[in-house]
């Protein structure tokens, strides 16, 4: 990635030339991927602008931008898709929709550091910082209690220290903010419902799964993923979403060398099992992977539903196509399906657990599953050149979305 420090005096420019006024939050020289500034509400949207336009010129790829009612968080990555850059444009600063800081509080306490960047005095930054780590349930003990005293922002010391006094509760933060903005924060408690009862029929989180023969990569583009692009927000499933507990021997995994040499079930039990991996899909929906999607988490699956009409035998299923049709009609389907493909003979190569025959007709079966949101992306070469087109379609995905 640039230089940083040249990155902020760019983005200061920018938004000085626009006569955007704003102020830098946190430790700027440390924040590699997350750069947070304080903006007046009615220059959000020309900020977007001008700093996806900004940014553009700098060689940097505008991946999608997340909007709520206390921010506008725009994405951006480096040519590789290596590193995921994030810019916070906040009119306020909030708790569960309950705003504590506003731009009216830090408006006239703006200074410039040594650098010519807007921000606040250090002993303010520091008590935010430290507010920030309180609310996101940081250990009190393990913070610097010396901000406390500070009384450059009497409030916000005020704030910090009852928060540290005491267990912090969201009642106990409601209170100190109920006699300081009685509005604001009555506002804040019902707009922080809304989004939630908005977000429970349209959930923030992505459901991606792959498919793909084996040998094509899966997990190789499930770990980039994992890695540099959804971060800690991300859960990864195989094949199923977890509901039931399955029962595995002791000890090591092992690779399953030869997937189809167990016999098939008989068709009545085959048709039972497909049934219970239905009702496994629909209640792990439900109570496991709806829930995270919700609170804005994004879930993987290595193999899907789809997988019992491509290789019925590596399931033992003994069952016609059109049964397993039948009950993907009433299965959850992810928000994107990416199907890895590729010359069947280096596929095959990587991993020769079936015969090159079934590999093909594997690879076959997979790029003709009729499926919304269906991507067929070639990772028979470098695989960074497959998780650049993956990373492409499931921002891609977002801004559809948004």
């Amino acid at each position: 990635m640039k230089n940083l420090n040249t990155l902020i005096d760019g983005i200061s420019q920018t938004l000085h030339q626009n006569s955007v006024s704003h102020c830098f939050l946190g430790n700027i020289k440390a924040s590699l991927r997350d750069i947070d500034i304080f903006i007046p509400k009615k220059y959000i949207l020309l900020s977007e602008e001008k700093l996806v336009s900004f940014l553009g010129i700098r060689g940097y790829r505008f991946l999608y931008i997340k909007r709520n009612s206390y921010s506008s968080q725009i994405y951006f990555t480096d040519k590789t898709y290596s590193v995921i850059l994030n810019i916070d444009l906040m009119p306020e600063i909030s708790f569960r929709g309950i705003p504590y800081i506003n731009w009216e509080d830090v408006k006239n306490r703006i200074v410039l550091n040594n650098d010519n960047i807007c921000t606040l005095p250090e002993s303010e930054l520091q008590l935010y910082q430290e507010i920030k780590e309180v609310l996101l349930n940081v250990n009190g003990d393990s913070l610097n209690r010396k901000a406390s005293n500070i009384q450059e922002n009497r409030f916000l010391s005020i704030l910090l220290k009852e928060l540290k006094n005491s267990k912090f509760t969201f009642l106990r933060f409601f209170v100190i903010m109920l006699f300081k903005a009685p509005k604001n924060c009555l506002f804040g408690c019902i707009n922080n419902l809304w989004r939630k009862v908005v977000n429970i029929f349209n959930p923030q989180g992505k459901v991606v799964c792959f498919l793909g023969p084996d040998g094509a990569g899966k997990s190789t583009q499930i770990d980039y993923l994992s890695e540099s692009f959804f971060g800690k927000s991300i859960k990864v499933f195989y094949l199923f979403p977890g509901f039931f507990k399955r029962y595995r021997p002791q000890g090591e995994a092992q690779v399953n060398i030869d997937p189809h040499k167990r016999p098939l079930y008989s068709k009545i039990f085959s048709i039972i099992k497909l049934f219970i991996f239905s009702i496994e899909y629909i209640l792990g929906y439900f109570f496991i992977i709806r829930p995270g999607l919700v609170k804005g988490h994004n879930v993987i699956f290595d193999r899907y539903y789809f997988d019992f009409l491509v290789d019925k035998t590596r399931y033992r299923l003994d069952v016609n196509d059109i049964f397993i049709r039948f009950f993907i009609l009433f299965m959850p389907k992810p928000d994107v399906v990416i199907v890895l493909s590729g010359d069947p003979g280096i596929l095959h190569d990587r991993k020769k657990e079936v015969p090159i025959e079934e590999a093909i007709r594997q690879i076959e079966k997979y790029e003709s599953l009729k499926c919304k949101n269906l991507y067929i992306v070639n990772n028979d070469k470098d695989p960074k050149i497959a998780k650049i087109k993956i990373v492409d379609i499931i921002y891609e995905s977002y801004n559809v979305k948004r």
